[in-house]
């Protein structure tokens, strides 16, 4: 696993990415393997230190990205311990990891944020008005082959195709739809697709997995843990 490589600088980032929690958080989940509470001040301080240069971690984002005092920053690691959204392993050299409320955190954070430019499509999907969740006579009887070509659209239509899309999964029992888009997510290594299957979940009533949306929050890909968070935020239910 590779750091996550960036051109940006703490002075590029926009205020909201500048705040201590988010940064701390989002340090933490790039780093390819844990390191101690001292290594991560190393990291978030933009340090010149040997082992920083040779494993490539200045090329993080959030390598340089909180330029504090070393104690203000071990002070707030250990206030992120604390709250429960950072733990620490056992044993002489004890190490950090994020937890499940540390994975949700963020992701309901970068939720909130300005989505990517190079995503388009999903920036303009994500934007968008929500789906309307009135209607008249929902859970038609299932016709596994329509719901299945509706899935298929979904992930690989344009912007209006994916809200049709959408518009039509609505009126199926929202545990059929839930088991195919998993299907569809699972079989499929497109990247658009898989975050396609996050972003309906935050938009067809009922839909939105509770477990499968946290694991991805895991995920390695940011577009896919922003619209899970957003998903897992906002959760939408029938009216």
């Amino acid at each position: 696993m590779s750091p996550t490589h960036t051109s940006h600088t703490s002075r590029d980032m926009p205020a909201t990415q500048r705040d201590p929690t988010k940064i701390i958080l989002r340090c933490v989940s790039q780093l390819p393997w844990p390191v101690g509470r001292a290594k991560l001040v190393q990291i978030l301080n933009g340090s010149r230190a040997a082992w920083i240069k040779k494993a490539r971690l200045n090329r993080l984002q959030s390598y340089g990205a909180a330029r504090r005092g070393k104690d203000i920053l071990l002070e707030k690691i250990d206030e992120l311990l604390e709250m429960g959204y950072l733990a620490q392993s056992p044993g002489r050299r004890p190490t950090l990891s994020l937890t499940e409320n540390g994975l949700v955190k963020l992701a309901t954070d970068e939720a909130d944020e300005e989505p990517d430019a190079d995503t388009p499509l999903l920036d303009e999907l994500h934007q968008a008005e929500p789906v309307s969740t009135d209607v008249e006579d929902p859970q038609v009887p299932y016709a596994k082959g329509v719901l299945e070509e509706n899935v298929r659209r979904l992930c690989t239509a344009d912007k209006e195709g994916a809200k049709e899309a959408v518009e039509n999964l609505r009126y199926f029992r929202p545990e059929y739809v839930t088991v195919e888009l998993k299907r569809c997510f699972q079989v499929s290594s497109d990247v658009h697709a898989r975050q396609q299957v996050a972003w309906a979940m935050g938009q067809i009533p009922d839909t939105a997995d509770q477990k499968f949306l946290r694991n991805c929050l895991k995920d390695f890909d940011p577009g896919l843990r922003r619209l899970a968070g957003a998903a897992l935020k906002n959760p939408i239910k029938r009216t």
